[in-house]
């Protein structure tokens, strides 16, 4: 059994890996349901998708070979029937101890059903419909109280809690996401007409690390209702927040937030749909697609002893940016583009209208099925000539990977948005896939000047090195 292997672990000193074949594993049900989960050491990893032939971890197959840890020993759950969730462990993954920490790779977690609100005598509040608010309401895919956790390459899915089923984070710990899908099917609340689950939640001195990860949080259809959930945030708490490489989801109404409540909210290439943001502090955005109605927008809360920042930098913003401002930070913007700059400082932003035909003329799909520019379910990648292209400031790039995996900066200027522009050349600099007029007007018309606009070599500024790099590729075209 997985859980007596883990026993043995912890007794080790050294580092150990547990790899694991693919097939269901259950945590020990001889003990209550609020402590029946899977408890990993600093020490170990574990490792899935195994078929049981390979020698080495780089020839498992995770996708193949599905390795699942369920706090579901029957494996009736039904999302429609809350019921069936009362024989389920409260948390899958609980790192806790002055010991836990660990790697978890390449596993599904999932049907943890975090229920109670204090450690005896639990109420269904699936059935009353009340709030159960205690530690053992939230966290049931994975709960960190102590120790650095890593997390990679995994799907938490179907678990079920008052706040955050998929993933809790309090205590001292801290969480390192990887490559890993937070799922739509990860339920919070059961009362049909009250939202008031995050997907994930941080808090207290913690933090969340995320790159390569897809956060998701929808409305969602309970029981037999057909009244939808406007749930409160997929990311939320007293924390630091740093995400790089993502993707984060919210199909939310009303006062939904993407992020909430963050100590510092970092967020570098990434693509953020239907982002909204709020009581955030020291808020840094790079490189990155901000998607969806009414976009980005936040306000103070003065209990954060550090001093409040907002810069928004090399971003595209579709939708109207609304920030409160009190007097201990300016929020700016810098080197990006958008349908409007309400910020008290705007440096080099380009304005794009709101309307379908022009959009065309920048994205790939700003229009998605919904058909409207307002929601973002579009593709916000580059087309050639989009004022995106080349406009960006390279002194704001801190990685080296847009959200595709391309290089981040091609040409020599970095774009604004999440996606860089692979098409484009040296001396093309407006980004239509060819050198011709258009460029050698560009680097003219902003000749001597500080400007992204026909700075063709990144330097920060147009001279006489940019007009000769054109000139020189003058009639080229690009091979993208």
């Amino acid at each position: 059994e997985l859980h007596e292997a883990l026993d043995i672990a912890r007794s080790r000193c050294g580092p150990v890996e547990v790899w694991l074949a693919s097939g269901t594993y259950l945590p020990d049900f001889s003990v209550p349901l609020h402590r029946a989960s899977f408890r990993p050491t600093s020490n170990v990893t574990l490792l899935g998708g195994f078929a049981g032939w390979e020698d080495k971890p780089d020839q498992r197959d995770p996708l193949a070979n599905k390795t699942t840890l369920s706090g579901d020993p029957l494996g009736n759950d039904d999302p429609s029937d809350p019921s069936t969730y009362s024989d389920n462990a409260y948390r899958v993954v609980v790192f806790v101890g002055p010991r836990s920490g660990g790697t978890l790779d390449g596993l599904t977690i999932r049907s943890g059903a975090a229920r109670a609100s204090s450690y005896a005598g639990f109420r269904y509040f699936q059935e009353i419909c009340t709030y159960a608010t205690g530690p053992l309401s939230r966290g049931a895919g994975v709960t960190v109280l102590s120790g650095d956790a890593e997390i990679r390459n995994c799907v938490i899915e179907q678990c079920f809690a008052t706040f955050a089923p998929a993933v809790s984070l309090s205590g001292d710990g801290s969480l390192l996401l990887s490559s890993t899908v937070v799922s739509t099917d990860n339920i919070a609340s059961t009362c049909p007409t009250d939202g008031i689950g995050n997907s994930l939640e941080a808090t207290g001195i913690n933090s969340l690390l995320a790159r390569g990860t897809t956060f998701v949080i929808e409305n969602m259809t309970l029981r037999e209702s057909e009244t939808a959930v406007p749930f409160n945030g997929s990311l939320s708490g007293n924390a630091y927040f740093y995400i790089e490489n993502c993707e984060v989801y919210m199909n939310g109404s009303g006062s939904a937030s993407a992020i909430s409540s963050a100590r510092s909210l970092t967020a570098i290439n990434s693509m953020l749909r239907g982002f909204r943001g709020s009581a955030m502090h020291q808020v840094n955005i790079n490189n990155c697609t901000v998607a969806g109605w009414p976009g980005l927008w936040t306000y103070p809360v003065v209990t954060h002893p550090e001093p409040t920042t907002f810069e928004i930098r090399n971003s595209a913003l579709l939708g109207f940016l609304r920030v409160t401002q009190d007097l201990n930070y300016t929020p700016v913007s810098r080197n990006c583009l958008g349908f409007s700059c309400t910020f008290p400082v705007c440096e080099d932003f380009v304005r794009i209208p709101a309307t379908s035909l022009l959009l065309m003329d920048v994205f790939v799909e700003p229009i998605g099925p919904s058909g409207s520019p307002f929601v973002p379910d579009g593709d916000y990648r580059l087309v050639p000539g989009s004022p995106a292209i080349n406009t960006g400031s390279n002194a704001f790039v801190t990685s080296d990977f847009d959200l595709d995996g391309n290089p981040r900066i091609i040409a020599h200027v970095v774009d604004r948005g999440a996606y860089e522009f692979t098409g484009t050349c040296t001396g093309d600099v407006n980004g239509d896939g060819v050198i011709d007029l258009a460029d050698l007007n560009r680097v003219l018309a902003n000749y001597a000047q500080y400007t992204p606009f026909g700075d063709a070599d990144g330097s920060g500024s147009v001279d006489m090195t940019d007009l000769n790099i054109v000139i020189s590729a003058f009639g080229n075209a690009c091979d993208g």
